[in-house]
């Protein structure tokens, strides 16, 4: 054997060790790799289930203007998506945080009373999430009721430069990520505006059933409760008192004092009115200076009280007024007949001198 062919064979295992050697490094690099891979398929999976689930709430509450609809399917898909145990939403109003709904363990969303509203701290932030220029700071010993004392976090619900509310996120193993934040603002975002645009609904739906003066029910919702007023009355075999009250000399009020003092005359009228008026009679301002108010279950002896007590408490307030009244089934027999009737007392309480009570059944 010659020296070149010992050395040869000398070389030839540490050749092998050092193949060995790099293909053991070149599977643990395609192991790391084949990991990094599935850990980015996880992930892309992951962020697509929670795209989907974003997509599909973010459709569900741009199809209703029920507030309390689009609350829950916002609470139901943060819980789905992020996997958190429970999900709160707070209401801020007044410098309070409120509680209004959670979700329970079976994924279904409950109305939450406490005992109180959670107290606002300026000295303890708890907002995991400052969005710009908004910040809330609600106080430590507040949360107890709502948190086991996992890793939680709050974010705020902003429309029109202003929290409308809170969401409140507990229970999820681990750290709050930057990616779930990502996943609860945009929840937020949308949420908020969703919000609002149900709340201006709501207001806007509101407005229409409501007199832009005196805050009282406009003609039309007392048009619109008076059916069903009348339906009951007939069911039950109930007497209704239905009487117009009308402020006396308002036209000398506006002409010799302005229309603004006309105009808070009304507004006195029908704060004095509702004040002295029962929890179940309707209280509506009808046109002009002429108010209605009904009292269900109620006959003509104890409505004509009712309404004296009225024009004392408005006397006492330095208002006149005149009041006509009609009673069903006696007088009247649907709205309309009620409404002649009453009117038709008002003008002889005028006749006879103003700031009394006329009776339809004593003008037949």
């Amino acid at each position: 054997m010659t020296s070149t062919e010992g050395s040869a064979l000398g070389d030839a295992p540490d050749t092998r060790a050092s193949e060995c050697e790099a293909l053991r490094r070149e599977l643990a690099s395609a192991r790391e790799c084949l990991a990094r891979a599935e850990a980015e398929r996880d992930e892309l999976a992951r962020q697509n289930s929670e795209l989907f689930i974003l997509q599909q709430v973010f459709s569900a509450i741009n199809s209703t203007l029920e507030l309390d609809d689009i609350l829950s399917m916002v609470m139901r898909g943060i819980r789905e998506a992020l996997g958190y145990q429970r999900v709160v939403l707070l209401d801020v109003e007044g410098g309070a945080v409120t509680p209004r709904m959670a979700t329970e363990p079976d994924g279904s969303v409950e109305p939450l009373a406490l005992a109180g509203p959670l107290a606002l701290d300026a000295e303890s932030p708890l907002l995991c999430v400052a969005t710009g220029k908004f910040e809330l700071y609600v106080a430590h010993e507040s949360l107890p009721p709502l948190t086991s004392g996992s890793t939680f976090c709050l974010v705020p619900l902003v429309a029109r430069d202003a929290i409308r509310g809170v969401l409140f996120v507990d229970g999820r193993d681990g750290e709050i990520t930057d990616d779930s934040v990502r996943v609860l603002l945009d929840f937020a975002s949308q949420a908020a505006m969703a919000i609002e645009s149900a709340r201006l609904f709501h207001e806007t739906k509101r407005l229409a059933l409501v007199d832009h003066l005196t805050g009282l029910a406009n003609a039309r919702q007392l048009h619109d409760q008076m059916e069903h007023t009348l339906a009951l009355a007939r069911r039950h075999g109930q007497p209704l008192c239905f009487v117009i009250l009308d402020l006396d000399d308002l036209k000398l009020i506006n002409d010799s004092q302005g229309h603004a003092a006309g105009d808070a005359a009304l507004r006195t009228f029908a704060e004095t009115l509702k004040a002295t008026a029962r929890t179940s009679d309707l209280v509506a301002r009808y046109a002009g200076d002429e108010f209605v108010l009904v009292m269900p279950q109620t006959g003509a002896v104890a409505g004509v009280r009712a309404v004296q007590r009225v024009l004392e408490a408005l006397n006492a307030r330095g208002i006149r007024a005149s009041a006509g009244l009609a009673v069903y089934p006696s007088d009247a027999q649907n709205e309309q007949e009620l409404f002649v009737a009453a009117d038709k007392a008002l003008y002889q309480a005028k006749v006879e001198g103003k700031n009394r009570c006329s009776v339809a059944q004593s003008i037949r």
